[in-house]
């Protein structure tokens, strides 16, 4: 099928190249039939090249353009199998295969080649030149193996060569294909490098078909992976990513693994000098010792969470920064290693959303529509007024901050300023009255005084000390000393005296000596101390029943936690009752919690939000994020849940709930839908067209144009299908007037698309750039949303930033 399709658009190809112009070789033309003792080798492989490009740009690829280091290659290869009459990659010695021999010729070995022997005649006749360079193509394009090579667009730079074998019948044609990683002119400049390029392979091998086919299926937003990796303040390289089990999808396998490559921003700083790196090894700087999948995850360290307390993310360290480099001198790429092959050595990247209506991600949708009359809540210091209880220690007279502390912080209250205190403080009855009275009240004024030095503030104070009659009465009944509690204070006091019952009535007497301490005071807001002080505000509504004042708070918390300044303790530390009327208030909370632990939704998600619908199946949010779990998680490959499943995300429609979420969430759907059925016939499977269709109507995509594109490519770019969103604004970058938002969008997709930096419309899009806006063409190398400097593997781009940058 595959090879009948490239058969037929050739044979298209062929009807529209007669009406072209011919080319001029040094010996003949190229519409001339060929002369085999004047056979014009440039002229062929000037053609061929032309030919390839035709090909490529008809089934929506880019071409090459010539590169002198690889014609080099190309033609002595072409020479070499005319002498031995074969037509083969393979060679002996250090010309062994296509990365020998492009590392014979000082080159790293990253590249590809096509070969073919052809007749230059027929049985009746000599071919022209034109003729024989677009049947060596035609042979080229009906193989599936040689069109693989070709649509993973790795390569932009070819050089042709070609010979005629002794008999002057066939010719021989090599087509060396390679990128800026292929020359590889920096290489000797690694031992220059301060802190050591790591040259040790550690038994990994380079990029192969076989072993690393499949990982872009498994991680079709794979280069995101890279934004899991930071440094902690010990210089330890930290990997993280929150979906544990897709990502033991990826790293599977005992061979499978992880490791850092360590790149210095100083190997690509001099403008008048090739770049410091080796393009020959799997690594581009210093490489971390590989971590295989076992030891990755038995050195998880990310907690247990959830109800269950299962792990579900992942928090490995994978090396450590060496002690020379400060991590503001390097760029972190994060190598995949699947089988011991280096499939992926990811740098940073970035993208520039263009800001669409249908650009931002969906998520959970929290109900906060608060009931009319109900203002919108503010923080603002209450006054309260509250009292707590310190024990007295026998022959403790000076009490500090920190005896008084834990009793406070059993109150459970948000930080607070007093503004007036009183301490009654109590003594037990044996002793004498009048010390007893004095020694309270020193201990009552230290407590003052405490109080005042903790705050720093000023506040009204008053003491006072007394015995403690009642409680003694009260504790010495049902006791051998219950007569006692018929006598008069005074009496009491002088029978434990008389008596010497002090030491029997102790273990009653020391609950009687403590501090009763009242304080009024305002609650603290300001800075951090707020958000524990909402929190409060917003068990106290639910405590008292004010359900409409709790969701007024709930509301504000979701704006603080939503903006990063509020954090997991007061979303885990509101009090919400189960039942039907909590349902609403309850939802918001779980929307809460997956932002502040960065959660994926789960089944624990799902099951917990399917309960709350059965508690209220009248909340339309609620509703929404049932069906949200459902997009993400049911089994949508069976036809009967991907109907009822569609039926119902159409159904939200009749709801009073916001149009553009429910496009957002309709949006979602036809994306995994997508992303389960292109796998197969990719972006033809009827299904596929079906949502591909389903998204563009709901976007008002009526019509082919940049607009158009833009806003589609948006929503692709916002789910990681950087590939699909690259190839909707590639056609429109030739123009001459291109928007800049397109184009900057455009200019960002390079850093998310496999060897786009290598692209020579991506130096296009640079120029243009450039000429647009210099300025914001510099930032595209500033900050963190920018470019790494390794797109200074691009000489062109290098160039440009020197030029106007520097």
């Amino acid at each position: 099928m595959r090879k009948s399709f490239y058969f037929l658009l050739l044979c298209l190809m062929s009807v529209t190249l007669t009406a072209q112009d011919k080319e001029i070789g040094e010996f003949q033309n190229s519409d001339e039939k060929i002369n085999p003792d004047a056979f014009d080798r440039e002229l062929l492989n000037q053609l061929v090249l032309k030919e390839v490009n035709m090909f490529m740009d008809s089934v929506g690829l880019e071409g090459f353009i010539d590169s002198k280091f690889l014609t080099k290659i190309a033609e002595d290869h072409a020479a070499e199998m005319a002498v031995n009459s074969s037509a083969s990659t393979e060679g002996k010695g250090k010309t062994k295969d296509v990365r020998s021999r492009i590392q014979y010729y000082g080159g790293s070995g990253i590249g590809d080649e096509l070969v073919m022997r052809f007749s230059i005649k027929t049985t009746e006749a000599y071919y022209t030149y034109e003729e024989l360079a677009r049947n060596i193509v035609l042979k080229w394009s009906s193989s599936v193996r040689t069109v693989r090579k070709l649509n993973r667009e790795e390569f932009y730079q070819a050089g042709v060569g070609s010979a005629l074998d002794d008999s002057k019948k066939k010719v021989y044609v090599s087509f060396f294909m390679g990128n800026y990683y292929t020359q590889n002119a920096g290489a000797y400049r690694i031992d220059e490098m301060t802190v050591p390029y790591t040259t040790k392979k550690y038994g990994l091998n380079p990029w192969d078909y076989a072993p690393c086919r499949k990982t872009k299926r498994y991680f079709p937003d794979i280069v995101d992976l890279q934004d899991g990796l930071s440094i902690n303040q010990n210089g330890e390289i930290i990997f993280k990513f929150n979906d544990l089990r897709h990502f033991k999808r990826l790293i599977r396998s005992k061979k499978d693994g992880l490791a850092v490559d360590i790149v210095q921003k100083s190997q690509y700083k001099n403008c008048k000098a090739a770049n410091i790196v080796d393009y020959e090894r799997v690594n581009r700087g210093i490489m971390t010792k590989r971590m295989w999948s076992k030891k990755i995850y038995k050195k998880n360290i990310a907690p247990a969470e959830g109800k269950r307390q299962r792990v579900t993310k992942l928090e490995v360290i994978l090396g450590e920064l060496p002690e020379e480099l400060n991590p503001e001198d390097v760029e972190l790429n994060l190598m995949i290693i699947q089988n011991k092959h280096v499939c992926h050595n990811i740098p940073p990247s970035f993208k520039i959303d263009a800001g669409y209506e249908y650009s931002q991600k969906i998520d959970l949708m929290p109900d906060t529509i608060v009931p009319e009359g109900v203002p919108a809540y503010k923080p603002e210091a209450t006054t309260n007024k509250f009292s707590f209880r310190i024990p007295f220690e026998r022959n403790k007279y000076d009490y500090k901050m920190e005896d008084i502390q834990p009793v406070v912080n059993t109150l459970n209250e948000p930080d607070f300023i007093i503004n007036k205190v009183h301490v009654a403080a109590y003594s037990s009855l044996e002793g004498n009255v009048k010390a007893n009275e004095k020694l309270q009240k020193q201990r009552a004024q230290s407590i003052v005084n405490a109080l005042k030095r903790n705050q720093n503030e000023s506040l009204i104070d008053s003491v006072s000390a007394q015995a403690n009659w009642d409680d003694f009465k009260k504790d010495v009944m049902s006791t051998v000393y219950e007569k006692m509690a018929a006598m008069t204070k005074e009496e009491a006091i002088q029978h434990i005296q008389s008596k010497g019952l002090a030491k029997k009535l102790e273990p009653i007497l020391k609950n009687h000596r403590y501090a009763d301490v009242t304080v009024w005071v305002t609650y603290d807001i300001d800075g951090d101390k707020e958000e524990m002080y909402v929190l409060d505000q917003f068990n106290k509504a639910i405590k008292a029943g004010d359900l409409a004042q709790a969701l007024s708070i709930q509301k504000y918390m979701l704006e603080q936690v939503a903006q990063g300044n509020y954090e997991k303790q007061s979303v885990d530390g509101m009090e919400i009752p189960e039942g039907a009327d909590y349902a609403g208030l309850n939802m918001n909370k779980i929307c809460m919690q997956k932002m502040t632990y960065n959660d994926i939704i789960d089944e624990d998600y799902q099951e917990n939000i399917n309960e709350l619908w059965k508690l209220d199946e009248k909340n339309p949010y609620i509703y929404f994020n049932k069906l949200y779990c459902g997009v993400l998680l049911n089994d949508v490959t069976d036809e009967y849940v991907r109907e009822d499943l569609q039926a119902e995300v159409d159904y939200l429609y009749d709801f009073e709930l916001p149009k553009k979420q429910i496009d957002l969430l309709n949006i979602e759907m036809q994306y995994h839908l997508m992303d389960e059925f292109k796998d197969s016939v990719g972006y033809d499977h009827p299904i596929v067209v079906e949502s591909l269709e389903r998204i563009k109507d709901i976007i008002i995509f009526d019509e082919v144009n940049w607009q158009n594109s833009l806003k589609l490519a948006s929503v692709f770019l916002n789910h990681g299908d950087y590939d699909y969103a690259f190839s909707l604004l590639n056609p429109f970058i030739k123009e001459d007037n291109v928007f800049p938002e397109l184009l900057f969008t455009y200019i960002s997709l390079c850093s998310k698309v496999d060897f786009k930096y290598h692209s020579n419309k991506f130096v296009l899009a640079m120029e243009k750039a450039r000429e647009t806006d210099p300025d914001r063409f510099c930032d595209l190398f500033k900050g963190k949303e920018a470019f790494p400097r390794q797109v200074f593997a691009n000489d062109k781009i290098k160039q440009m930033y020197c030029e106007t940058c520097k």
